[in-house]
């Protein structure tokens, strides 16, 4: 190391305090932005069991997350038509199972053959939606 580019330990002590500084500042907007902004998901939607028949109970099964806690509704389609909906007060990261009936019914309400099915979720909390993508099945 040449004089020049030697740092004496006041001068490197306040490098290093300010680094440290920028550091915190750093963690506490990400940790604020973290606490702000909430997640609202939900992906890969999958009816249980497909083909379904009229002696089974059918099911939408999807990827959800909604954190923190706060009250959303879930609304199940077919066919673009609202079949069910429900509202739930909790935060949720995981799968999550929605029975939408009987077999038999739905083949009732909706017919034998392919169907498209989709979940909307309502932020009741902040007014934000979001949706699965469609998933076709079969009655």
């Amino acid at each position: 190391m040449t004089p020049e580019t030697m740092m004496t330990p006041p001068a490197m002590m306040k490098r290093v305090s300010v680094a440290g500084c920028l550091f915190i500042l750093a963690l506490g907007f990400a940790a604020s932005a973290c606490e702000s902004d909430p997640l609202l998901s939900a992906t890969n939607l999958r009816v249980t069991p497909n083909p379904a028949q009229a002696s089974d109970a059918v099911s939408f099964v999807f990827d959800f997350t909604l954190v923190p806690e706060r009250e959303y509704s879930v609304l199940v389609f077919i066919d673009d038509a609202p079949h069910f909906s429900q509202t739930r007060s909790e935060a949720f990261d995981g799968v999550l199972t929605v029975p939408v009936g009987p077999g038999a019914d739905l083949i009732s309400t909706y017919g034998l053959g392919l169907h498209n099915g989709r979940v909307e979720i309502l932020d009741v909390t902040r007014g934000a939606t979001v949706a699965t993508p469609p998933a076709q099945f079969e009655l």
